[in-house]
């Protein structure tokens, strides 16, 4: 025979706001994480210079303006500049970088730069 004996202490919280008001009121769908999964994937690929510069990856980071890819992809512009060395890829982004920062707001654009 088991006997299971639960102890505890019972504790008043003064919180004015519940965990339920930080949760989204909007639903999680499969379309939701698919893109959190592909903008995941792109952020890796840019941090381990893995990235390869597609028209659909840089649609898609301009259109969800992924400001997090911009401090990785001028690193890897200024790492090749400073070695005298760019590479097509790279060149081809250092034309495309003001589009990719007239997606954003102007604050936005001040902070990244």
């Amino acid at each position: 025979m088991f006997m299971v004996t639960a102890i505890g202490t019972a504790i008043l919280i003064d919180n004015k706001k519940s965990d339920l008001d930080l949760l989204p009121s909007s639903k999680i769908t499969l379309e939701s994480i698919e893109h959190l999964k592909r903008k995941k994937e792109i952020l890796d690929d840019v941090k381990s210079n893995e990235f390869v510069l597609s028209d659909e990856n840089w649609e898609f980071i301009k259109s969800n303006q992924i400001s997090e890819v911009f401090d990785c992809l001028v690193d890897r512009f200024k790492v090749e500049y400073e070695k005298h060395d760019i590479s097509e890829t790279t060149e081809h982004l250092y034309e495309l970088i003001p589009t990719y920062l007239d997606v954003f707001p102007d604050d936005v654009k001040a902070e990244l730069l």
